[in-house]
This record gives C-alpha cells, sequence and structure tokens, in this order.
C-alpha cells in the first residue's frame, strides 16, 4: 500500500490529494486489473494487486502507478518522497487531520508480560502541515501469522535485520530523517489475520524504480526463506 505525493511543477508545490484523487478508503476508485486508489490524509495511495513472483511484482507496480498517473492527470506529478511540508491551504479538509486508523504494533515495546503492546497513530493538529509518506510491504505467508506454526516476531526482527538497516544504507532521500521521526521506526507491523503481515517501516524510497523493487522483493523472499527453513 504504497503512498506516493503530488507535485504541481506550474506552481513548484505538492498538493493535497483530496479532491484530486476521488476515492476514498472506504470507497476505493478501481485502477482495474486489481489496483485500487484512494487518498489517505493528502496523500495518494494505492492497492497494488498481489504478487506471486518478482517479474509479476514489476510489472504490477508498473501497471498500477501507470493508471494512477492517468487519475492525476498529465498537469501533476507523483512523488515517492518521505516527507514534506505543505501549505496550510493544502490541509484545511477534515481528513487532512487524520493520521492513520488503526494501530500498529512493535515487537521491541512490550509489557511486564512479554506481550507486544499496541501503538496508537500520532494525532494532527490545525496548523501541523507536516506529512509523511510510507511504502509498507504486505507478505502473504503462514509463517507470518501467530498462530500453528507462525512465528512473526522473529519474521519481523529478521525483515528490521535484512530489510530495515539495508533500507538506511540505500534510501538517498534527503526527507527520510524526517519521517522517521514519526513513522517506520524499527519493528512496526500489523498482523492481517487474512494473509499473514504488514511491514511498516520502509518509507517510499523503494517505488521509486523496477530495480528497488526487485531488491525489496528478494530480500523479503529470502527473509521468509530464513525462517521457514529455519536457517
Amino acid at each position: 500500500d504504497p503512498e506516493l505525493m503530488i507535485f504541481d511543477p506550474e506552481s513548484g508545490k505538492h498538493r493535497s490529494a483530496i479532491g484530486i484523487i476521488p476515492g476514498t478508503k472506504n470507497d476505493k476508485v478501481d485502477l482495474g486489473n486489481g489496483h485500487f486508489a484512494f487518498y489517505d490524509n493528502v496523500l495518494a495511495e494505492v492497492n497494488i494487486k498481489s504478487s506471486n513472483t518478482k517479474k509479476q511484482a514489476v510489472a504490477n507496480f508498473g501497471d498500477c502507478f501507470k493508471q494512477l498517473a492517468k487519475l492525476v492527470g498529465k498537469k501533476l506529478k507523483l512523488v515517492p518522497q518521505a516527507s514534506q511540508k505543505y501549505d496550510a491551504s493544502e490541509c484545511l479538509h477534515p481528513d487532512a487531520l487524520i493520521f492513520g486508523c488503526d494501530p500498529e504494533y512493535c515487537i521491541y515495546n512490550k509489557d511486564e508480560f512479554g506481550r507486544i503492546k499496541r501503538v496508537e497513530p500520532p494525532q494532527a493538529t490545525e496548523g501541523n502541515t507536516f506529512r509523511s509518506a510510507g511504502g509498507h510491504i504486505h507478505i502473504g505467508h503462514e509463517i507470518c501469522l501467530p498462530w500453528d506454526n507462525g512465528n512473526p516476531e522473529l519474521v519481523v526482527s529478521l525483515l528490521d535485520t535484512f530489510i530495515g538497516v539495508t533500507s538506511v544504507c540505500i534510501d538517498h532521500d534527503p526527507t527520510s530523517a524526517a519521517r522517521r521521526k514519526l513513522y517506520g521506526g524499527a519493528g512496526t507491523h500489523r498482523i492481517k489475520e487474512e494473509y499473514g503481515l504488514e511491514y511498516r517501516s520502509l518509507s517510499n524510497f523503494w517505488i521509486a524504480s523496477p530495480s528497488l523493487v526487485e531488491l525489496i522483493y528478494d530480500l523479503v523472499d529470502f527473509t521468509l526463506d530464513f525462517v521457514v527453513n529455519d536457517k
């Protein structure tokens, strides 16, 4: 579910996706071919059709972004940028004051009984126009579920090791550091009971090119193999 910012080259300013992307989280725009779009706060967000192979993943990402670009129009540009301070005029809509909807969890944040504690989304305030964008990874595998033979805590820990640490080294977006003060801490995730888990540490830097999508896919594949085969 990557998020992108919308930039207006003519004015040189970032635009809110509210009013440009017609869909909402509860009523998404069908982009076709299994992809959906909606606005989340002032960001453009997409649900990309799930993939079973690296080749299919790259093709699905490209197809989804192509359809989203058509929806946004030729005069505006989709930008994979981690954070930005918007003009106050772009944050007047009530939905621009909603940060997230569901709590997330961090494997390093536990109570006295060893249970992972939930972390509520930050609260937006009027006048605060700083916004950040994520490139969360959704993984469908029974090893990611907290029952039967699953081990989501180990999966998330190793995703930190193989992907989280790597991303800090290869993410050259100068706005990523500011995002990490608000979002994207190590170990952050959500369990998705229907299929697996959502790893929430990464910004959207990796959706900027097919080679980076391939790299992240390979690292996820490597991590799952590491856990499943007890390496």
